[in-house]
């Protein structure tokens, strides 16, 4: 199984004030807060202070850039949250999604096995639903967990993993490969090509029996020919032997 993950959003994108991020674990994220000038910023992400501009951080993984961003290395789901940007007694808030997902066994899935497919979502807000949509028009299945029991052929194809936050909507997709699936039938133009050939390969074959008949029948006419001259030979040589000799006189 291969796996090709795809965000329906840029990784690690700069936030503006009240908006939402997405990045996965490992990543490096960076947060703004929104504002141009201030005399006292200070970050918090679940009411713990992290930072204040000029001051220290709680986390050797923040540090502040450009005096209103923090950035965010090495992302876990423990960073997933509200973050609150307050600048002069003025509060703006973004909220980090970090997701991740999986799928047990890994590699190319055989027909008949098992497989488990996990989206894990975190930071979403109370009430916020993760799904999974599978290939060839499967319906959603209202769960961030899909047990594949068999695997079958029409599992093999993009699953989509979508989520919500508000008003907006995100994915992740996972290419799955199963073995075993019968080859495509062929399109119009393989088949076309192919009738071709075989009409070639059918006329090839008919002028190359049609030379040996005619050559069959040259060779035939010219050894009938050949063996006619010899027994024409034998035939005077024979005479010549049976014709009586003269007698001297």
């Amino acid at each position: 199984m291969k796996l090709i993950i795809g965000f329906g959003f840029v990784l690690g994108a700069f936030m503006a004030a009240g908006e939402v991020v997405v990045t996965k674990v490992g990543e490096t994220v960076t947060l703004e807060c929104g504002v141009d000038t201030f005399t006292h910023l200070q970050w918090c992400h679940k009411d713990v202070k992290l930072v204040s501009v000029n001051g220290k951080t709680v986390t050797a993984r923040l540090r502040v850039k450009q005096e209103t961003k923090i950035v965010i290395s090495k992302v876990t789901e423990a960073d997933a949250g509200q973050f609150t940007c307050e600048a002069d007694k003025k509060t703006y808030q973004h909220s980090l999604i970090v997701v991740s997902v999986s799928v047990t066994p890994s590699g190319v899935l055989q027909l008949g096995s098992e497989a488990i497919l996990h989206c894990g979502v975190t930071g979403l807000t109370p009430g916020s639903m993760v799904q999974w949509k599978g290939p060839a028009g499967r319906g959603p299945s209202a769960s961030p967990t899909v047990q594949l029991k068999p695997v079958a052929a029409m599992d093999g194809g993009i699953w989509q993993c979508t989520f919500s936050c508000g008003p907006e909507i995100f994915s992740e997709n996972v290419t799955i490969q199963v073995d075993g699936i019968a080859d495509p039938p062929p399109t119009a133009f393989q088949q076309s090509r192919f009738h071709w050939w075989k009409w070639v390969t059918l006329v090839s074959g008919c002028l190359v029996l049609i030379g040996l008949v005619i050559f069959a029948i040259i060779f035939y006419k010219k050894f009938r020919k050949a063996k006619a001259s010899i027994g024409r030979h034998l035939q005077f040589s024979q005479q010549m032997l049976q014709k009586p000799s003269v007698p001297p006189l």
